[in-house]
């Protein structure tokens, strides 16, 4: 009996310590705030984010802060506080986690804690902040309708029947309660998740459109598919939806195409010695091209390419990294050590000059290397395509342009709001290396795109984990295997 009521002490402890006390309007305010300053401090891939999507990063946080009211829990601020991240539209500006921040206060390797304003005793909300948001995501979608954007267009994928009225697979939907679609979706940014910028069509997107509805408020619409108004209500499930039959790729795999192509699928930079060990397996000296697949990597370590292209290629491979920040005195003596630091005005850069040199147990490839990008290879895979865009006599990049402002860069900045503590990541760097040719370091060198044929293909007629897939209907493949 007594240790229940010691279990239920404690339990009622552990909830009562992780739910956070009513904020104040002028708390939440200096807190909002306190996020504008750092966004100003730190971002200084601002006018990049705003020239290419045609914005006002100022004009967005102020309307953003002009919902604060007395009202508003913590919850809904966080909320607030989240969508103010969204509009940096950045891959390492987002909220973190008790763990995260516990590793960026005690770790001797993170460079950046200086910079940071976080201490061992915020993690008591970390988690708690992390969570509201994706609560608010996904416990209030639970429709089994999905629309795919592809080549400018939004599509539905599975066919359906809903209030008598049939849609069959790729109609296009073309607007939301009436409002073109293009035109809703700018007009819920930031409030929006999963959004990306097509640099194609030259506009914003979403990716997840119908998941991302109910927590900006519209749990049921109305869109317009084909001729057909068609209400969906984000809340239920529409009977006899056909699933996703095929998952993409998200295993590594080493493998010969052909007998004379090594292909290297890559779904995160991890693992480095696997690759190796499997490369050194399977290769041999007929093999004429290779194809580093990153289409679906969102980073991870800098080292894992390096590495491979070291027991990989015959002659040494050289590049810069060439990354530029604000000029501030806590961030420069940060990355001290990451090479030369050059400051005019208000901004710096810090630049080296790196080789890989061949290892000793290299198999000693002196062929061509064709990278096949995605629109969301990001972090340390964007890392990769830097280097090797300064080797075109090398390299060549396949794909789609990215849908972020990619390239080579630090990871983020951990700072925690001083009231409501929510923990959060901001982004200090971006890669220069492009110049005025390709100034968000996105663009593939050679342009191959998926249409809505290809995506239902994909999922629902052809396995793209099967070798055959690879061989066979793999658009970027089809293409390095017709070269000559």
């Amino acid at each position: 009996m007594k240790l229940c009521f010691l279990y239920f002490v404690l339990w009622s402890c552990t909830v009562l310590a992780v739910q956070p006390v009513k904020l104040t309007k002028v708390q939440m305010l200096e807190d909002f705030e306190f996020l504008q300053k750092t966004i100003n401090d730190y971002a200084v891939f601002i006018p990049l984010v705003e020239k290419r999507m045609g914005i006002s990063v100022r004009d967005h946080l102020k309307a953003l802060q002009q919902e604060i009211t007395s009202e508003t829990t913590p919850e809904e601020f966080a909320v607030l506080v989240r969508h103010g991240l969204n509009i940096l539209y950045d891959g390492h500006s987002n909220f973190c986690g008790k763990d995260a921040l516990k590793w960026n206060v005690t770790s001797t390797y993170n460079y950046l804690k200086e910079v940071s304003n976080a201490e061992l005793g915020d993690t008591l909300y970390a988690d708690y902040y992390a969570s509201v948001v994706a609560d608010r995501i996904y416990q209030k979608n639970k429709s089994n309708i999905f629309f795919k954007y592809a080549d400018g267009k939004y599509y539905v994928t599975s066919p359906f029947t809903v209030n008598g009225i049939s849609i069959k697979s790729g109609e296009e939907v073309t607007a939301v309660n009436g409002t073109p679609i293009d035109t809703f979706v700018n007009n819920l940014f930031p409030k929006l998740y999963y959004t990306g910028w097509d640099p194609i069509h030259k506009k914003l997107y979403s990716d997840m459109l119908l998941t991302s509805l109910p927590p900006a408020g519209y749990e049921t619409c109305i869109f317009t598919i084909g001729d057909k108004k068609t209400p969906i209500d984000t809340r239920t499930q529409i009977p006899g939806v056909e699933k996703i039959k095929y998952g993409l790729p998200r295993t590594p795999l080493v493998t010969l195409l052909e007998n004379d192509i090594l292909y290297i699928r890559m779904p995160m930079m991890m693992s480095y010695g696997w690759y190796v060990n499997q490369i050194k397996e399977i290769y041999h000296p007929k093999i004429k091209k290779v194809i580093f697949d990153i289409r679906l990597n969102g980073g991870g370590d800098d080292n894992v390419w390096k590495k491979i292209l070291s027991h990989l290629l015959k002659t040494p491979f050289q590049y810069t990294y060439r990354v530029e920040m604000n000029h501030r005195e806590n961030l420069k003596n940060a990355i001290a050590n990451f090479g030369e630091i050059e400051i005019q005005g208000n901004k710096m850069t810090v630049s080296r000059d790196r080789t890989i040199l061949p290892d000793s147990n290299s198999v000693g490839f002196d062929g061509h290397i064709y990278i096949l990008q995605g629109r969301y290879t990001y972090s340390a895979a964007s890392a990769f395509i830097s280097a090797a865009k300064q080797n075109k006599e090398k390299f060549t990049i396949i794909g789609e342009p990215g849908a972020m402002i990619s390239g080579y860069t630090f990871p983020g900045i951990v700072f925690v709001l001083p009231h409501s503590k929510i923990v959060y990541k901001i982004a200090f760097s971006t890669d220069v290396t492009g110049g005025t040719t390709d100034p968000y370091m996105d663009q593939p060198d050679i342009l191959i795109t998926e249409n809505i044929d290809d995506y239902l293909d994909r999922f629902f007629t052809h396995n793209p984990q099967e070798i055959s897939y690879l061989q066979e209907r793999d658009k970027c493949i089809k293409y390095v295997k017709g070269l000559q």
